[in-house]
């Protein structure tokens, strides 16, 4: 009986203490470089990017800088193996059209024009 006792205490305590909804979010990093890209090419701007899908949001944040002209688009390409040039995926909206800036978006990937994939 003073074991039943115990582990009812125990799972009680438990169910109070443990979250009811664990977090599935997916991070990627990524570091922007001309020869990152496909096919690589000789630009000398550079960039950092933390991407974070949350269930069917997923945020941008980013950085860039050295652009020898404003930006003038940004998006993801999505799904493929590294080294080939996949479809646009994700426009980036309101990409700001400088040559050094920062980033941050969050986009609803329920609707249609915001994940084209």
């Amino acid at each position: 009986m003073r074991r039943m006792r115990c582990a009812i205490t125990v799972g009680a305590i438990l169910a109070i203490c443990l979250p009811s909804a664990v977090s599935a979010a997916t991070i990627y990093t990524a570091t922007l470089f001309g020869a990152n890209e496909t096919p690589p090419n000789s630009s000398t701007a550079t960039g950092s990017t933390a991407v974070t899908l949350n269930g069917n949001t997923l945020t941008v944040n980013e950085s860039f800088s050295g652009l020898i002209a404003p930006a003038s688009a940004a998006h993801i390409h999505c799904c493929g193996p590294v080294g080939v040039a996949e479809a646009v995926a994700v426009p980036c909206t309101h990409f700001p059209n400088a040559t050094s800036g920062t980033y941050m978006n969050s986009f609803d990937l329920t609707i249609a024009a915001t994940y084209t994939h």
